[in-house]
């Protein structure tokens, strides 16, 4: 039997991903395998708010270049251009066979 598995994206701020988590969570009670992926600072404050991943769900990190956080000082528009190009590229990364993965 093949199991769905979802990836969710998740924008790194607490208004998307604790949406997101809770409904991961929903999914997951449905029998779907769940992978959030966000970037490396999302995954800094969640791992600062909880000790541990909720039961059943996978997140994977990729780093947008802000991985301590979009500071005030910071441009922006530069910020979120290479979130989308940073993000995009881990999200096709996730979505290949992993035999496919190991040769790139």
């Amino acid at each position: 039997m093949v199991r769905t598995h979802i990836v969710l994206v998740s924008f790194p701020t607490q208004g998307s991903l604790n949406p997101t988590i809770q409904f991961a969570k929903n999914l997951k009670r449905m029998g779907v395998k769940v992978t959030i992926l966000s970037s490396v600072s999302a995954q800094n404050r969640m791992t600062k708010a909880s000790s541990q991943t909720p039961d059943g769900l996978t997140f994977v990190a990729f780093s947008d270049g802000y991985d301590d956080g979009l500071k005030l000082i910071d441009n922006q528009e530069h910020f979120m251009s290479e979130h989308k190009r940073r993000g995009s590229k881990a999200l096709s990364n996730s979505s290949r066979p992993a035999s496919r993965k190991a040769a790139l």
